[in-house]
Parts: structure tokens; sequence; C-alpha cells
């Protein structure tokens, strides 16, 4: 009867701790869970780093390559209108010589219409003139070559700058993919920032709950080993009590069977005289049965014989 509340509180004590255990084995669960997430947040915040990096490596090459192309176009550019300055400088002074000359010839010409000599000159003149005039259609002509020339070139500039114009808005385009990849890795570090924080609050909420899990684990610990403790110590009191019982008990179980045997051998004593009583009484209910039997038949004798006599 005593054992079965000890019994009782034995199984709600491990009732207890198996409930405890799962909840604990649950708050791990979650902690490992947490811990998952961040790490797969921290994996896709490292490969969106090393894709920015790639994309800025890229960026910084395409924009080497086009500086470099924009400042060889513009050498070249710079190159020809010096090339072109310095022929329109020198056919401009050798025309504004020829035209300097020419109006001196123009200036003199009546003069040296009057003599033969000076109508040589003036003819001469007048090729020179003639000369000055296919030079200058030469020059007109190499100067419309340099101006093709530099229309191609300008053509050449404007395909240039339309490649580097394309190659900038490809830039651009770039440039603008890796704002939406910042802005993106800024919105992952958020998220990832986010999740790290609700990690670190489940993971302070879990160390919470299971660091009072564990004082009341402790606790309940505590108070099973003190029931324990108690129990063994009812237990040995209850041992001790029976063993005195038990002691006790076989003290008077001896003593009752000496007592039985006392019993016995007088009840044997007893049953041995009334035995010899009985076969005395009968021995002597006998004898008393004869001696009246006797007398019986000697009263029947003496009255049978008186009244034969008379």
């Amino acid at each position: 009867m005593e054992n079965k509340p000890m019994k009782d509180s034995t199984v709600q004590e491990d009732k207890t701790s198996a409930a405890l255990r799962e909840e604990n084995t649950l708050l791990k669960e979650k902690l490992l869970d947490a811990q998952f997430k961040q790490n797969l947040a921290e994996c896709r915040l490292a490969a969106a780093k090393n894709t920015i990096a790639a994309l800025q490596g890229q960026l910084k090459e395409a924009r080497g390559a086009l500086v470099s192309k924009i400042a060889n176009v513009d050498q070249k550019m710079n190159d020809m209108k010096q090339r072109l300055g310095q022929v329109i400088a020198s056919k401009s002074a050798a025309n504004k010589n020829r035209q300097d000359k020419y109006q001196w010839i123009r200036t003199h010409r009546d003069q040296e219409q009057q003599t033969d000599d000076q109508l040589k000159k003036q003819q001469e003149k007048d090729l020179d003139a003639a000369k000055y005039q296919e030079e200058t259609e030469d020059l007109r002509q190499k100067i419309q070559e340099l101006k093709d020339k530099l229309s191609n070139e300008e053509a050449l500039r404007k395909v240039s700058e339309a490649a580097a114009l394309e190659m900038k808005n490809k830039l651009q385009g770039k440039i603008e993919a890796a704002k939406e990849a910042t802005l993106k890795v800024g919105e992952l570090q958020q998220e990832v920032q986010k999740i790290r924080q609700e990690a670190q609050e489940e993971l302070s909420h879990v160390k919470t709950s299971y660091i009072t899990q564990l004082e009341e684990l402790k606790r309940v610990n505590a108070d099973i080993a003190a029931a324990q403790k108690t129990t063994e110590e009812q237990l040995a009191s209850y041992k001790t009590q029976w063993q005195q019982e038990r002691a006790s008990l076989k003290e008077a179980l001896q003593l009752f069977q000496e007592s039985q045997e006392e019993k016995q051998e007088e009840w044997s004593r007893t049953e041995a005289e009334m035995t010899c009583r009985m076969k005395y009484l009968e021995s002597l209910m006998k004898e008393m049965l004869e001696k009246k039997a006797r007398r019986r038949r000697g009263w029947f004798a003496r009255h049978f014989m008186c009244s034969g006599s008379q």
C-alpha cells in the first residue's frame, strides 16, 4: 500500500522527464533549422557578391577598352586636323603669295603692255597666272581630297562615336544591371540580415527556453533526487522495520513452534494419561459389571432357589 504512491510519483517524474527531453529535442531541431537558413542566406550573399565582382570586372575591362578606342580615335582626329591645318596653312600662304603677285601683275599690266619686254613678261605672267590657276585647281583638288579624307575620317569618327555610344549604352546597361544586382544584393543583404536577426531572435528565444527548461529539468531532477533520497530513506526505514518485524515474526514463530511442541508434548502426555485412565476406567467398569453380573446371578439363584423350595 505504501509503495503504490511512490510508484505513481516515479511514473509521473518519468513522464515529465520524457516530455522535457522531447521539447529539448524540438528546440534543438529548430536551432539547426535556423542555422541552416542562416548558412543558406550567407551562401546566396556570397554568390551575389561574386556575381557583382564579375560584373564589375567586365565593366572595368569594357570601360578600359572603350576609353582606349576613344583615345585612339581622338588621337587620329587630332593628327588629321593638325595635318589638314598644316596643309591649309601652307596652301593659304602660297595662295596669298600668288594672289599678291597676281594683283601686282594686274596693277602693272598697263605699264607692261607698253613694251614688248613688258608684254613678254606679261605673257610669262599670264603663263604664271595659268600655272597659278592650275596649281590653284590642283590645290583645290588636294583640298577636296583632304576634305573627302577628312569626311571619311569624320564618318569613321562618327562610326567610332556610334560604336563608342553603343558600347557606352551597353556599359550603361551593364551598369544598370550591376545597379539592379547591387539593389538585389542590398535586398538580399536586408533579407539575410532579417533572417539572421530572426535566427538570432529564435536562437535567443531557444536559448532562453532551453535555459529555462534546463533549469526546470535541474529543478525536476533535484526534486526527483530529493524524492529518490526520501524514497530510499523510506525504503531503508521500511526495510529496517520489515527486518525488525521479520525478526519479531521469526521469534514469535519460533516461540509459537516451541509452544506448539510443548502443547503437543503436553497433549501427548494428556492423551497418554487419558488413554491410561480410559483403560483403567474400562477395566474398572468391566470389573464392576462382572461384579454386578455375579451379584445378579447370585440374586437370581437365591430367588429361584427360594421359589423352588416353596
